[in-house]
């Protein structure tokens, strides 16, 4: 029996913006048949302007592996996320970002880390590549940009980012939009949703053979962007402890006062540290993410793009 008569067991789901980096993840995402036996497919949802992302998958996919491509015409990755679980057909999704490449093995290792726990999500490294490795502090941005938990295999372990992970459909996107669109363009809805689901008893395992690469361009790793990023990461934080309920403000104020203690003290280390120097972007990154908590509240977003800046990507959500 084919792996397509049986229909698919995970779901590989990639958004995009129509980025040339697509095919690149797609591919990757493809290529898992070589380690991976359980039957799977491709969904892509295409959340691009000009509806034209499927251009670049021509000739991609068989009748072993299929890509599906989903067309999402409301701007935003939360949208985008959304409509392609709703069009997944394996038990389990695993997400992947268009500017993500798979590493070998990706699959298959998050597959065995679920059957030997039975947990219900199961969470992989992301490791960031530059796509220009003689930027400005690049050692830096590799660990600013790569994300990993810090727990021993297989333990308990909730994510704040999505690409590389594998989440149990049935148990854990069974809602019909599981992602909250009020963090469309803001950021945070990955480590909100993560949250929630610990919250209800859902269980997590951390899987560190399970590898996909961040390809980061240029533009992301000047320290305006970097800087930007880390506020936008530590509002996110707070807005979901907002959300969580019942009664949340009195966390929210104490995260606003180590906010104001981590902006202050913070932004004192980064101008006493040189201005050019990696230290003080370390500090300036901390500083940033203590003004994102003081100033949470939505109409301090400096970080949410135009409405044509379909499908932007989320910050991480930082202590």
């Amino acid at each position: 029996m084919t792996g397509a008569a049986r229909g698919p067991e995970v779901s590989i789901m990639v958004p995009t913006t129509g980025r040339k980096s697509l095919r690149r993840a797609v591919l990757s995402a493809l290529a898992q048949r070589q380690s991976c036996d359980a039957p799977f497919e491709v969904v892509v949802v295409d959340n691009s302007a000009d509806g034209g992302a499927a251009e670049q998958l021509t000739g991609v996919g068989d009748a072993a592996a299929p890509v599906q491509v989903v067309r999402e015409t409301r701007p935003g990755f939360v949208h985008a996320r959304n409509a392609g679980v709703a069009a997944a057909a394996g038990r389990f999704v695993a997400f992947l970002d268009d500017d993500e490449e798979a590493a070998p093995g990706w699959l298959a290792a998050l597959l065995a880390t679920q059957r030997t726990t039975g947990a219900q999500v199961v969470a992989g490294a992301v490791a960031a590549r530059l796509e220009d490795e003689s930027v400005r502090h690049a050692d830096f941005a590799l660990r600013f940009f790569s994300r990993r938990l810090s727990v021993s295999e297989g333990a308990h372990g909730v994510p704040n980012w999505i690409g590389g992970i594998l989440v149990e459909r049935n148990s854990c996107l069974a809602v019909s939009e599981p992602f909250a669109a009020c963090f469309n363009f803001s950021g945070g809805e990955d480590a909100y949703f993560f949250r929630s689901l610990a919250r209800s008893g859902r269980r997590f395992a951390w899987c560190s053979a399970a590898v996909v690469y961040e390809w980061v361009p240029p533009a992301r790793c000047t320290a305006r962007a970097i800087l930007k990023r880390a506020f936008a990461g530590g509002k996110g934080f707070v807005r979901q402890i907002a959300m969580a309920g019942p009664s949340p403000w009195s966390h929210c104020v104490i995260w606003m006062a180590v906010g104001l203690a981590q902006a202050l003290i913070y932004g004192v280390l980064a101008l006493t540290a040189g201005l050019r120097s990696e230290r003080a972007l370390r500090c300036a990154v901390k500083a940033a993410s203590g003004c994102g908590k003081l100033l949470w509240f939505r109409r301090a977003e400096p970080y949410r793009p135009r409405p044509d800046a379909v499908g932007a990507r989320a910050a991480p959500s930082l202590p």
